[in-house]
């Protein structure tokens, strides 16, 4: 799978709300104290958790870094800048 960002991309996105929680296939940015604040894609979790997975190849596996719960998610993103033309990230 293509990655959805690439190394100099700029990522715009908005905080999860009541309104718009986090869903399944949503490209996020999540807290994790061990690593920072990495970028993954959510998918199908267990007990209102969610699953991660990185698009590229060169990034971190995803058993590596378990389950995250809703509240974890600081920015949901949705558009990306690359060599100045916008796009919505899938």
């Amino acid at each position: 799978m293509e990655p959805g960002l690439q190394d100099g991309d700029l990522a715009l996105g908005r905080g999860p709300s009541r309104f718009r929680p986090p869903h399944k296939g949503d490209v996020v940015l999540i807290r994790r104290p061990q690593i920072g604040l990495p970028v993954k894609r959510l998918t199908q979790g267990q007990g209102g958790r969610f699953g991660l997975r990185g698009d590229g190849g060169g990034s971190a596996p995803s058993v590596d870094l378990g389950q995250v719960t809703p509240d974890q998610v600081l920015t949901i993103l949705t558009w990306r800048l690359r060599r100045g033309w916008p796009a919505r990230i899938r």
